[in-house]
């Protein structure tokens, strides 16, 4: 097995990797940010509702823990396809939170 390197931009605000996201309706590209201290890869619902993958075809109701401790609301949903860094996974586990509050 070869490791692979990834280098960001140091100069950048955010290290920012780019996904592609399968859903049953769809697939989308999208930029996430690259988040070692994340516990669940966390996207925008309205993207996840985009591809078939909304609160319906949610595993369960969750809460995502920020910096304030407190915890906002989220649901996980398992997506068909994520690639990401050149690896692909089937079955992935997703959270969609509402980024607009």
């Amino acid at each position: 097995c070869t490791m692979r390197e990834y280098h960001f931009d140091p100069a950048g605000e955010l290290p920012v990797v780019h996904a592609l996201l399968k859903g049953p309706n769809g697939q989308i590209r999208v930029n996430l940010v690259f988040d070692s201290g994340c516990a669940i890869t966390q996207v925008h619902y309205q993207i996840l509702e985009g591809i078939g993958c909304d609160k319906h075809q949610g595993i369960r109701d969750i809460k995502i823990a920020g910096v304030t401790g407190e915890g906002d609301p989220a649901y996980l949903v398992p997506l068909q396809g994520l690639k990401v860094l050149g690896a692909r996974f089937e079955g992935a586990q997703i959270a969609g939170v509402d980024f607009s509050k």
